[in-house]
């Protein structure tokens, strides 16, 4: 269950509240996020998901609702005055894919993603909701801040990597609750696995924290550590200090890159050294990418903006600033630096 406490900030009356479901992106493949189309034939219903909403209430009355497109309306008994507050209780089902992708689940990890009915936004000048649904290629969310709440009912032995920080955590026989607080993020994530193992280091107060699988994944995830300690620091210098207390890199099944959220960056699965040393091992694109999605926590989850219709607020800015930083830290000529990197 949900609870939204939503104030109406929009300076006029509104009739409905409108929220996305992005599950609902993984029922077809046309719509499912992915690097390139797939054939309908290449899914079985377990690497499927969806959203689906059971009641939504407000002062224990029951509200009328629609659901479709990844959109849920709905319709309000009375205007809410711009300035009035309301609380929404929406009850909902969630299936979780089979699969790689940011929302799934693979081999005991559980990554839920843009996984709740969230919020849409209004827009005055057009007296519209934006209802762009989830782009099979690239990202489009888009969501204000907000406080979260959440509580998590697991088995004991998985460990929760999330955004914000754990308030608390109670376990009854093999069951444990997990209390979550995250201020002021554009959307909560977390991930699970019973084999996380972590290593954190502190930077400048921001508990930094580094979870993989398994140990002979270790010194990648050290490594990934240090880069993002680091990253943090130079773009703090660079942008403006990072606002959140903690930051998380997990190692995950994601296939096809990584992928940012409010404090937690989305890895895919960690290369094994194998006795070799770290440092010989084919690491650049590991490398760039945890420096880049550590600049996204400036560029989407601080400023943040319309990833659809505005993706160089996002993903360009992102990109110019990882580009800064490898030519800072490693050098004009570097070959993640701004001049190659503008030739290519």
């Amino acid at each position: 269950i949900e609870a939204v406490n939503f104030t109406n900030n929009y300076g006029e009356d509104l009739r409905e509240i409108v929220f996305h479901l992005y599950p609902d992106s993984y029922e077809k493949t046309d719509t499912m996020p992915a690097l390139s189309p797939i054939p309908e034939k290449q899914i079985t219903e377990e690497q499927k998901g969806n959203i689906d909403i059971i009641d939504v209430t407000s002062s224990n009355q029951k509200l009328s609702f629609t659901e479709d497109n990844q959109i849920l309306k709905i319709k309000l008994l009375s205007p809410l005055k711009s300035g009035d507050s309301i609380e929404l209780k929406i009850s909902f089902t969630l299936k979780i894919p089979q699969g790689y992708g940011r929302f799934s689940y693979s081999s005991d990890i559980f990554s839920l993603t843009n996984w709740y009915p969230v919020l849409s936004i209004y827009d005055p000048t057009c007296d519209k909701w934006d209802e762009n649904p989830f782009n099979p290629i690239g990202e489009s969310n888009y969501s204000d801040v907000a406080h979260y709440d959440v509580k998590i009912h697991i088995p004991n032995d998985f460990v929760v990597v999330s955004t914000g920080v754990t308030k608390n955590e109670e376990t009854l026989g093999d069951k444990k609750t997990v209390e979550i607080n995250a201020e002021n993020v554009r959307d909560f994530v977390f991930i699970l696995s019973k084999d996380y193992k972590v290593i954190s280091k502190d930077v400048s107060g921001i508990k930094v924290n580094s979870y993989y699988v398994n140990d002979e994944a270790k010194p990648v995830a050290q490594r990934m550590l240090d880069l993002a300690s680091d990253a943090l620091i130079f773009f703090g210098d660079s942008f403006g200090k990072y606002p959140y207390p903690e930051l998380d890199i997990v190692e995950t099944p994601l296939a096809g890159g990584a992928m940012e959220y409010p404090q937690l960056i989305q890895m895919g699965r960690y290369p094994y050294p194998q006795g070799h040393d770290i440092n010989m091992m084919y690491t650049d694109w590991l490398d760039e990418a945890v420096v880049h999605e550590t600049g996204h926590q400036w560029w989407y989850v601080s400023v943040g903006n319309n990833e659809f219709k505005e993706p160089f607020m996002d993903e360009s800015i992102t990109c110019y600033s990882t580009a800064y930083y490898f030519e800072k830290r490693y050098g004009k000529y570097d070959q993640r630096g701004i001049l190659t990197s503008v030739r290519m």
